[in-house]
């Protein structure tokens, strides 16, 4: 993957100066495919009600455009609440499901993997924590080079490149 390699010469090559706080939402392109599933299943099923209540049809055609409805609203919720934040003072990411301390972390690699719930290769942050949970970060927010370089240099020497 070419924009693997040229990922990782960029962590190499670059250095950074860390604040506080750090705060990543969802990258744009991840965000647009939410969207653009979630603005027409939602706009569909919000159709469908309008046509059955001029029809005076079922209950059976009210509850699949209802479902309709709200898997589209959750895709926009989706697109629109993913945050990950980095505390540096306290050492922790913080992400809507999860709160990760990185002083407690044993190690973290950066490899391209299939991550969970995904289909496509991407870059991934695989952590393992000292009470062995293993934690997969995929990079998909919109800032993940500087993601990855703060949690290089706050975990330090437990930070490895996998160039597999």
């Amino acid at each position: 993957m070419l924009f693997y390699d040229d990922f990782i010469k960029k962590i190499n090559s670059t250095n950074i100066i860390l604040k506080e706080n750090y705060t990543y939402g969802l990258n744009f392109t991840k965000r647009i495919v939410w969207l653009g599933t979630g603005i027409p299943i939602a706009s569909i099923g919000f159709f469908q009600i309008w046509v059955l209540t001029e029809n005076n049809s079922s209950l059976v055609g009210y509850l699949l455009s209802l479902i309709m409805v709200l898997f589209g609203l959750y895709n926009l919720k989706m697109a629109f609440s993913y945050k990950t934040k980095i505390d540096v003072t306290n050492k922790t990411i913080t992400n809507k499901k999860l709160i990760i301390e990185l002083d407690k972390v044993k190690l973290v690699e950066l490899r391209k993997m299939v991550a969970p719930g995904s289909k496509k290769l991407e870059a991934c942050l695989d952590i393992i924590t000292h009470d062995k949970k293993q934690i997969i970060l995929p990079l998909i927010m919109n800032n993940k080079l500087e993601f990855t370089l703060v949690i290089k240099e706050i975990t330090g020497k437990n930070f490895n490149i996998i160039k597999d």
